[in-house]
């Protein structure tokens, strides 16, 4: 089980059977205010 946080968000290449499933609980962006500006 490996956890992560905000700086954790990239760089992770696992291969194979190391890497059977992913969780993302949160996108590490902010909510757009105005998706048109």
């Amino acid at each position: 089980m490996l956890f992560g946080l905000a700086s954790f968000a990239e760089g992770v290449d696992l291969p194979g059977a190391y890497c059977e499933h992913v969780v993302i609980a949160k996108i590490p962006f902010a909510v757009p205010d105005d998706p048109v500006e």
